[in-house]
């Protein structure tokens, strides 16, 4: 039995991972993350280091997307009329003319704020941290100063951890939510520090695991006539993500010195979707009426890419543009893990005996870092013309 509230500390990189998403929605890991301190589950630490971090990258995030957003409607303002757009379908996605990169960035933040006050955050300051130990690891290239070209880098994380130290204890572990390599292996032998999560699913599990719930949505999803349905719709659902989504394919090779072939696709279109199982990952949210599971879905994607050929097409100098150009089509097939949420709802099917049965209501699925490449791609093939 796990002692509420439960610790936890949040590391910049977890932030970043989740895009700042400080919605209200239920899928929200941050939103779940306020739920449970709101009911006595987890108490939140953060750092100043952290919350000055965090600002920063926002800050950074915004300036970059504010770039590439301009650059894009620069683009379509060379093809449409600026009068037109502003009367046609197209308006919506170039309707920020009065917004600054300040307006934006500021709303981000406030959320960021409202959050940290929502979720009671505690702020760790290092007002009485020794910098003495942390001059020793530095010297000797201890955790987290492991890497010598960027160790200068982690001396943030260096007063993170001697303040994580002299905070827990035995009797009250602090659980380290971080994807930093170095952090987790500076505080692996620290009694009270536990490094082994490195997203905020991972705790929500851990907490689950306490609910009933928790092992009978287990036992439905290894029920082989509920994966048998589950796979079907999960089939379906993700070929529709996909065929509904830009998907990038980097068709080029790499080695240590950089490109060594390959080819630079044009054009892309899914051919055929099919999966081969789904994994079991964690048990997100547990309410009276539902549960979110995530679940990791090992996928086959068959990908018809396109691109010019340019040693059998013919170019004009004057005009600046292709003559004559030739095209060829590479089927690829990859291998990818998609992360999926499914959403089932709590149904009491023999009230009488109390006895619950679930059923799939929704299917979120997670494209958002999907990218298909050399080390995804398991087999291709040239499309020869007939």
């Amino acid at each position: 039995m796990l002692n509420h509230p439960i610790s936890i500390f949040l590391d910049t990189n977890i932030f970043i991972s989740q895009k700042y998403d400080f919605s209200d929605t239920k899928n929200s890991d941050f939103n779940n993350l306020v739920k449970m301190v709101n009911d006595g589950k987890i108490k939140l630490y953060i750092s100043q280091i952290v919350e000055h971090e965090v600002k920063k990258h926002i800050k950074e995030d915004i300036f970059e997307i504010f770039k590439e957003v301009k650059k894009s409607r620069n683009i379509v303002l060379k093809k449409i009329a600026k009068n037109y757009l502003q009367t046609s379908v197209l308006s919506h996605l170039f309707s920020f003319d009065n917004l600054t990169e300040n307006d934006i960035l500021e709303e981000i933040i406030s959320k960021f704020d409202k959050f940290l006050k929502d979720s009671e955050a505690s702020k760790l300051d290092c007002e009485d941290i020794d910098p003495q130990q942390i001059i020793v690891d530095y010297m000797n290239s201890n955790p987290p100063f492991e890497n010598k070209e960027k160790k200068k880098y982690e001396f943030p994380d260096a007063f993170m951890i001697a303040k994580l130290k002299k905070i827990c204890s035995k009797e009250s572990p602090i659980y380290v939510i971080t994807k930093d390599k170095g952090f987790k292996e500076a505080i692996k032998s620290v009694t009270g520090l536990e490094g082994k999560f490195d997203n905020l699913k991972d705790v929500f599990d851990l907490i689950n695991r306490e609910n009933e719930i928790y092992n009978e949505i287990k036992e439905f999803l290894s029920n082989s006539t509920h994966t048998t349905e589950i796979f079907e719709k999960l089939k379906e659902e993700i070929k529709d993500k996909l065929e509904s989504n830009s998907i990038e394919v980097d068709g080029m090779r790499y080695d240590r010195k950089g490109i060594c072939g390959g080819f630079e696709y044009e054009d892309t279109e899914i051919e055929n979707v099919d999966i081969n199982n789904f994994e079991f990952k964690s048990v997100d949210i547990i309410t009276d009426d539902e549960v979110i599971v995530s679940v990791g879905v090992n996928t086959l994607i068959l990908v018809i890419c396109s691109f010019l050929d340019e040693e059998n097409s013919i170019w004009d100098p004057e005009e600046k543009e292709y003559m004559f150009s030739t095209w060829k089509n590479i089927k690829e097939k990859h291998e990818v893990d998609i992360n999926c949420e499914l959403t089932f709802s709590i149904v009491n099917s023999d009230e009488k005996n109390q006895k619950r049965d679930y059923e799939l209501e929704n299917i979120d699925v997670d494209l958002a870092n999907l990218m298909l490449n050399e080390d995804t791609k398991i087999d291709e093939e040239e499309i020869l013309e007939e």
